[in-house]
């Protein structure tokens, strides 16, 4: 790397809170020297999944007590549409959040390292990230050719809008796991099957309180018995759902293959 070049990456890296600690073609590996400038300057990406504050609250419990956190954060330098250069963070997104919220109490516990990758793009970032997370892939939202930009954002509206309800009424039955036990769900997986439901019935116009509203009618006739007996699902698994009011998910199968919403639906 020339002296001019190494000069100009420094002072790019020293301006968004960033200190290079060894570098590799197009990616330096780097520490946060500066945390006010880090924070304000790097950006969530907008394709990230939803964040869980459950897991933020944990992460910083356990940063408090410094245990082992791992801590490595992944960042694009992208340029937008008006030639501004950003930087996106699409890896790590609840340690970022974690040290954010913990930097103001005690700027010591922010101790991580960042991967910067410089140039990048859309199709770069889905690739690497995919390739880091492959027990949790990209929102399948992204990668299908055949929706625009449009669809895809409506999608992203309603389906975060319904995991944000199902997550904030419902926490004792969202887990971790990508599979949970019967009654209980798992938000990214739950977000993907209904943007598939959303997208094989071409629902990208239908108001996201509508949709959760037709899905909660389901819930109701669960709860009656409608499209499940209830008398064959297990003891625990009925308790935990009349004490929380929340029938879609004893079954076995996904709920989504008894929600009927046809395109006659108000707008």
């Amino acid at each position: 790397m020339s002296n001019t070049k190494e000069k100009t990456i420094k002072s790019k890296l020293f301006n968004i809170g960033l200190e290079e600690l060894t570098n590799f073609d197009n990616l330096s590996i780097c520490k946060i020297s500066n945390p006010k400038n880090f924070f304000k300057l790097v950006k969530i990406w907008d394709k990230n999944r939803i964040l869980s504050t459950e897991r933020c609250d944990e992460l910083i419990d356990s940063i408090k007590k410094k245990e082992l956190v791992s801590s490595s954060l992944h960042i694009s330098q992208v340029i937008d549409s008006k030639g501004n250069i950003k930087y996106k963070l699409w890896d790590g997104q609840h340690r970022f959040y974690a040290f954010k919220k913990i930097y103001k109490e005690n700027k010591d516990l922010i101790n991580c390292t960042v991967n910067l990758y410089y140039n990048d793009n859309k199709f770069g970032i889905i690739q690497k990230f995919n390739n880091i997370n492959k027990a949790v892939p990209i929102s399948c939202i992204y990668t299908d050719e055949n929706l625009d930009e449009m669809k895809q954002l409506k999608i992203k509206e309603i389906t975060e809008h319904v995991i944000k309800k199902f997550v904030d009424n419902y926490q004792e039955h969202s887990k971790h796991t990508r599979r949970p036990q019967r009654p209980n769900f798992n938000r990214d997986v739950l977000q993907d099957e209904l943007v598939v439901y959303i997208k094989e019935r071409h629902l990208f116009d239908i108001n996201k309180d509508l949709f959760w509203n037709k899905i909660m009618e389901l819930n109701d006739k669960y709860k009656k018995g409608v499209h499940i007996d209830l008398t064959h699902v297990p003891e625990n698994i009925l308790n935990k759902c009349k004490l929380s009011g929340l029938f879609l998910f004893c079954k076995t199968r996904h709920f989504k293959n008894d929600l009927i919403i046809d395109d006659t639906f108000e707008i």
